[in-house]
């Protein structure tokens, strides 16, 4: 085949903002603001940067306390915008991470010329798409300002895929962002190169969608989803281990053909009832598959082989991607994923595997919440021509700084106890306690951005306990059966247990060595898989001390690690939520910064 030139590419970019007007100002450093979430939304977060500094970036749920909410973000933004020490009227640019007319032609014109739109899917797209249209409004009346010279739309995509490769720290990489579907793409190729960023393919137009197949097949086998599109396929992903995979299930459904290098994927979408409303599963779908699962209902072993199927083939076809994109491509050896898919970490660890590129960054906000940073990062890249950021992904509200937790802790009068320790008595109580495996919540510094605890705000067991994933299902999470947990292990350890190097953001799947499965039971999935998150000093100095105490007692380098919340509830945000989540469960104890609680 003939590769593609990346420079005759980039000669003629195929996304662009428009004119972004220069900063008149210059008494204080550019200050850009991303966004995403209206109402009818999901997702919906708030990141700032200023003097190219990502300064914090915070999802509305966590103050909300409402699971991937769709919201105008006000409480994110407002928290974003404190830790800085500006207010809306200060800020440079205010970008948004989805362009609603462009949204709008995908989802709603084009079927409504084709005949294809029922009147209730009618009805809640336009509710959708006029929340992000009154964006602008919104804000400028809740902030009691004028932000019109100052506000900008970014393509869904373009902001996927500036909130991984702006935060890889790479010269030069390709860009995979693959989701639902946004604006008018569902799977879209970027180049990334210093400051430049543009598409240069799409793999998939919507409704064409991985994300929304995930979707389907996640609403038959799981039942009605319990917060809204996608936020259910990480339970699809659990089940999957248990089924036996059909590989012709779904083959004339979705063809894969690792060849095209245009078209690698391809989708019959007689089989989809995209455009008729709440219900989504087609007379054709039906007529082979079935009924769906109702709630309440047990699964049958066709719903293990339906999970098992999906996620063979959702793998199959993001394999082909990453690999089209390498032949396309093959002088750019490095990959950057993005969009909710790439949450998919057996999906992930497939494209390590099999997709040919040198080295591979997930964004660990890879879902819609990340446009919000991606948005942010792609602007001011554009503005000020800086490239390379210091990027975290704790980067939301800090339970130490930004709280009063003495105070928050006092307010409980006799309902619990605390003691204050120095960090080395906290880290030898901690450790003492999961050794003796109880159930303990660790609350410190600054919040996790994206869908994963990683050590800031989790809850801790210890690995080695045959009975921790029952314990914490009873105690706390009262998660599905077939959901496994996840580990954390220190960083130069990982490579005695699984079988990868590193994943510092728990976002690839790994397998327990075989030799190691029994001695840590409570982190090993049913098919001897796990999630790791490698630890290091540098990236959460706190953290990986409590993992090293914990190392010196039981002989094992990891902790069993899940985000610190009950069942439904979102991750913990301040010391209050924090004391609320012990009191309201059966956990053993939780530490907030240096601050031991108990209950009375």
């Amino acid at each position: 085949m003939t590769q593609v030139s990346i420079s005759a590419v980039m000669a003629e970019p195929t996304e662009w903002l428009g004119v972004l007007p220069p900063v008149s100002r210059m008494d204080r450093p550019i200050s850009v603001l991303g966004l995403i979430g209206c109402p009818q939304s999901h997702d919906a977060a708030a990141a700032l940067i200023v003097n190219n500094h990502i300064v914090a970036a915070v999802e509305e749920e966590r103050f909300q306390h409402i699971k991937h909410v769709g919201a105008y973000p006000y409480l994110a933004i407002d928290a974003c915008l404190s830790r800085a020490g500006l207010t809306m009227k200060d800020v440079d640019y205010v970008v948004y991470g989805i362009i609603p007319d462009r949204f709008k032609n995908a989802v709603l014109d084009e079927p409504l010329q084709q005949g294809e739109v029922s009147p209730s899917a009618v009805a809640a797209r336009s509710r959708l798409i006029s929340g992000m249209q009154d964006t602008l409004p919104a804000l400028e009346q809740h902030y009691s300002c004028n932000l019109k010279d100052h506000f900008h739309w970014v393509n869904h995509h373009l902001a996927h895929a500036a909130s991984s490769f702006y935060a890889s720290g790479l010269d030069e990489a390709l860009i995979l962002s693959v989701d639902g579907g946004g604006d008018r793409e569902s799977a879209a190729l970027y180049y990334g190169h210093d400051v430049q960023l543009s598409r240069i393919h799409s793999f998939l137009d919507y409704p064409e969608s991985l994300g929304r197949f995930y979707d389907l097949v996640t609403r038959f086998v799981m039942g009605p989803p319990s917060y809204g599109v996608l936020v259910d396929a990480g339970k699809l992903m659990g089940l999957a281990a248990y089924g036996q995979i059909d590989k012709s299930m779904f083959s004339d459904i979705i063809q894969i053909d690792e060849d095209d290098v245009d078209r690698p994927v391809r989708f019959d979408m007689s089989w989809f009832s995209v455009h008729t409303g709440s219900y989504p599963f087609s007379e054709k779908w039906l007529a082979r598959y079935g009924l769906p699962l109702t709630k309440g209902q047990n699964h049958e072993p066709r719903h293990l082989a339906m999970a098992a199927s999906a996620q063979w083939i959702l793998e199959r076809a993001m394999v082909a991607m990453a690999k089209a994109a390498r032949k396309r491509y093959p002088q750019v050896s490095k990959l950057c994923l993005s969009g909710g898919i790439t949450l998919n970490v057996c999906a992930n660890r497939r494209i390590f595997d099999e997709a040919g590129f040198d080295e591979l960054f997930i964004a660990p906000a890879a879902n819609d919440a990340g446009t919000a940073l991606g948005a942010a990062l792609l602007v001011n890249t554009l503005v000020t021509g800086n490239s390379k950021y210091d990027y975290t992904v704790y980067c939301g509200p800090d339970i130490v700084e930004e709280f009063d937790i003495e105070g928050s802790l006092r307010s409980f009068g006799g309902r619990i106890c605390y003691q204050r320790m120095s960090f080395d008595a906290l880290c030898d109580y901690v450790a003492e306690r999961l050794a003796r495996n109880e159930i303990i919540g660790w609350a410190q510094g600054k919040m996790e951005y994206g869908p994963r605890a990683l050590g800031n705000r989790s809850l801790l067991a210890n690995p080695a306990s045959p009975l921790a994933k029952d314990t914490l299902n009873s105690k706390a999470k009262k998660r599905e059966h077939f959901r496994p947990y996840a580990p954390s292990i220190l960083a130069e350890e990982c490579m005695a247990w699984f079988d990868i190097k590193e994943s510092p953001h728990m976002l690839i799947e790994a397998s327990v060595l075989p030799e190691c499965r029994s001695r840590v039971p409570g982190i090993v999935h049913y098919d001897g898989s796990s999630r790791p998150q490698t630890v290091t000093k540098l990236d959460n100095y706190r953290y990986y001390s409590l993992i090293e105490r914990v190392y010196n007692k039981t002989g094992v380098p990891m902790l069993l690690n899940t985000s610190l919340n009950g069942h439904g509830e979102t991750i913990v945000n301040s010391p209050l939520d924090a004391v609320l989540l012990l009191l309201n469960s059966e956990i053993d104890a939780m530490v907030i910064g240096d601050y031991v609680v108990v209950r009375s």
